[in-house]
Protein backbone atom coordinates (compact mmCIF):
# COMPACT_ATOMS: atom_id res chain seq x y z
CA UNK A 1 0.00 0.00 0.00
CA UNK A 2 3.23 2.27 -0.57
CA UNK A 3 1.98 5.42 -1.94
CA UNK A 4 -2.04 4.86 -1.40
CA UNK A 5 -4.44 7.91 -0.94
CA UNK A 6 -6.29 6.95 2.19
CA UNK A 7 -7.46 10.55 2.93
CA UNK A 8 -10.12 11.04 5.37
CA UNK A 9 -10.27 7.31 5.64
CA UNK A 10 -12.10 5.75 9.16
CA UNK A 11 -9.68 3.02 9.92
CA UNK A 12 -10.65 2.87 13.34
CA UNK A 13 -9.27 -0.23 15.00
CA UNK A 14 -7.94 -1.41 11.79
CA UNK A 15 -5.75 -4.18 12.25
CA UNK A 16 -2.31 -2.59 10.31
CA UNK A 17 0.84 -4.55 11.85
CA UNK A 18 4.07 -4.17 9.75
CA UNK A 19 1.87 -2.42 6.95
CA UNK A 20 3.92 -0.78 4.42
CA UNK A 21 2.61 2.78 3.74
CA UNK A 22 5.74 4.39 2.83
CA UNK A 23 4.32 7.67 1.82
CA UNK A 24 1.30 7.47 2.45
CA UNK A 25 -1.53 10.42 2.13
CA UNK A 26 -3.54 9.75 5.46
CA UNK A 27 -4.27 13.12 6.43
CA UNK A 28 -7.30 13.55 8.79
CA UNK A 29 -7.94 9.37 8.84
CA UNK A 30 -9.47 7.77 11.69
CA UNK A 31 -6.71 5.60 13.42
CA UNK A 32 -8.20 5.77 16.61
CA UNK A 33 -6.80 2.26 18.11
CA UNK A 34 -5.49 1.33 14.97
CA UNK A 35 -2.52 -1.61 15.39
CA UNK A 36 0.46 0.08 13.34
CA UNK A 37 2.93 -2.05 14.85
CA UNK A 38 6.04 -2.30 13.16
CA UNK A 39 4.29 -0.50 10.64
CA UNK A 40 6.73 1.43 7.40
CA UNK A 41 5.21 5.27 7.34
CA UNK A 42 8.21 6.61 6.29
CA UNK A 43 7.61 10.00 4.20
CA UNK A 44 3.37 9.73 5.45
CA UNK A 45 1.23 12.35 5.20
CA UNK A 46 -0.37 12.46 8.46
CA UNK A 47 -1.75 16.00 9.13
CA UNK A 48 -4.65 16.02 11.26
CA UNK A 49 -4.78 11.72 11.53
CA UNK A 50 -6.33 10.32 14.98
CA UNK A 51 -4.03 8.23 16.08
CA UNK A 52 -6.00 8.32 19.40
CA UNK A 53 -4.83 4.82 21.72
CA UNK A 54 -2.99 3.55 18.33
CA UNK A 55 0.25 0.81 18.78
CA UNK A 56 2.82 2.57 16.53
CA UNK A 57 5.42 0.23 18.95
CA UNK A 58 8.25 -0.36 16.28
CA UNK A 59 6.52 1.79 13.80
CA UNK A 60 9.16 3.70 10.71
CA UNK A 61 7.57 7.59 11.23
CA UNK A 62 11.63 8.45 9.64
CA UNK A 63 10.39 11.85 7.15
CA UNK A 64 6.77 11.65 8.15
CA UNK A 65 4.84 14.55 8.39
CA UNK A 66 2.14 15.15 11.15
CA UNK A 67 0.86 18.30 11.74
CA UNK A 68 -2.49 18.85 14.17
CA UNK A 69 -2.08 14.71 14.18
CA UNK A 70 -3.56 13.74 17.78
CA UNK A 71 -1.29 11.05 19.81
CA UNK A 72 -3.15 11.03 22.83
CA UNK A 73 -2.69 7.57 24.35
CA UNK A 74 -0.72 6.58 21.46
CA UNK A 75 2.35 3.74 22.32
CA UNK A 76 5.71 5.28 20.73
CA UNK A 77 8.01 2.72 22.12
CA UNK A 78 10.83 1.80 19.94
CA UNK A 79 9.47 3.87 16.88
CA UNK A 80 11.84 5.65 15.18
CA UNK A 81 10.90 9.69 13.80
CA UNK A 82 14.48 10.88 12.30
CA UNK A 83 13.29 13.83 10.32
CA UNK A 84 9.59 13.73 10.92
CA UNK A 85 7.82 17.03 11.19
CA UNK A 86 5.48 18.63 13.35
CA UNK A 87 5.35 15.97 15.75
CA UNK A 88 3.05 16.93 19.16
CA UNK A 89 4.39 14.33 21.69
CA UNK A 90 1.37 15.23 24.29
CA UNK A 91 -0.22 12.90 26.01
CA UNK A 92 1.58 9.98 24.06
CA UNK A 93 3.12 7.20 25.84
CA UNK A 94 6.77 5.68 25.85
CA UNK A 95 7.80 8.15 23.79
CA UNK A 96 11.62 7.29 23.25
CA UNK A 97 13.47 9.92 25.08
CA UNK A 98 15.82 11.02 22.40
CA UNK A 99 12.78 13.03 20.89
CA UNK A 100 12.00 14.49 23.75
CA UNK A 101 14.99 16.91 24.34
CA UNK A 102 13.46 19.64 22.86
CA UNK A 103 9.64 19.29 24.73
CA UNK A 104 6.79 17.80 23.67
CA UNK A 105 6.82 19.40 20.09
CA UNK A 106 9.18 18.85 17.48
CA UNK A 107 8.88 20.55 14.66
CA UNK A 108 11.42 19.22 12.69
CA UNK A 109 13.79 16.05 14.43
CA UNK A 110 16.96 16.38 12.90
CA UNK A 111 19.95 14.70 14.60
CA UNK A 112 18.08 13.54 17.97
CA UNK A 113 20.34 12.59 20.94
CA UNK A 114 20.94 8.94 21.39
CA UNK A 115 19.60 6.75 23.94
Amino acid sequence: MEGARLRDANLYGADLLGARLQGADLTDADLTGANLEIASLEGAWLAGANLTNANLRGAKLQGASLPRANLTGANLRDATMDGAIAVDFSGAKNVPARYLSHGTLIDYISNPIKD
